[in-house]
């Protein structure tokens, strides 16, 4: 069955001596089977659609629409993949060094690299509430 969602994504990025912290918030819905919980949002700003799969020791995160890229995150997993922007296609990698999960939210700490060369390490917090009518 299907959940109205509230999510809080926030984003903290490294690159260099560089830092930024971005936090965005999504309604969308949520459907729970056993132990794998799916999160489905809009992304109104990049116009695209956010798959989010999360089970046991796992996330995938597919986005569709304007921008088009799949991460998986895994502890340990290095995860190649087309990040796919309107003006051009650049292929990298996620390697994810931790996940967390819990039944409200994730924790994950990766870094993304184009070939052999380390652009950014994020962490990344995602939060979400079941609205009720």
């Amino acid at each position: 069955m299907k959940h109205p969602v509230r999510l809080t994504v926030v984003t903290h990025t490294r690159c260099g001596d560089q830092r930024e912290t971005l936090e965005h918030r999504f309604t969308g819905h949520m459907v729970r089977r056993g132990d794998r919980t799916l999160l489905v949002y809009r992304e109104p700003e990049t116009d695209s659609l956010t798959h989010l799969l999360v089970e046991p020791g796992r996330v995938d995160l597919r986005r569709s629409g304007a921008l088009k890229s799949r991460m998986v995150l895994a502890p340990g997993l290095r995860h190649d993949f087309d990040y796919c922007h309107p003006l051009a296609r650049v292929s990298m990698a996620v390697v994810t060094h931790s996940l967390s999960l819990a039944a409200d939210g994730l924790t994950a700490e990766y870094d993304l690299y184009t070939g052999t060369e380390r652009l950014a390490s994020h962490r990344l917090v995602i939060r979400w509430q079941v609205l009720t009518d």
